[in-house]
């Protein structure tokens, strides 16, 4: 299990790589890391957040999951567009996550 300081290094580290690739609205970290009740093997959950996504749905999950190679295996990258968000699961990762990246502040 990972400490939370090396999880949000892990996580600013892949946020640069994304925004070098991407041009995201946010980049939240969520789950069990947030919550404070990781395990061993817990993955980190980032939520990758654009707003009114109109690319390539699959293409951009599939190149999310490829940046995670030169920071950790551990990542485990989520393609959200706000806009499009029915479920309210957009909503949740924002109000239970921690933000690391903002365009909005």
């Amino acid at each position: 299990m990972l400490d939370k300081g090396t999880v949000i290094n892990i996580v600013e580290r892949y946020t640069e790589a994304v925004k070098r690739e991407f041009s995201p609205s946010a980049v939240v970290l969520f789950g069990s890391y947030v919550n404070g009740n990781p395990h061993e093997d817990s993955d980190i959950d980032i939520g990758v957040v654009f707003d009114g996504f109109t690319g390539d749905w699959q293409k951009t999950a599939a190149r999310l999951w490829r940046l995670r190679r030169g920071v950790s295996f551990n990542i485990e990258p989520h393609l959200l567009d706000s806009t499009n968000d029915k479920s309210g699961f957009v909503k949740h990762v924002f109000k239970t996550g921690q933000i690391i990246y903002n365009t909005k502040h």
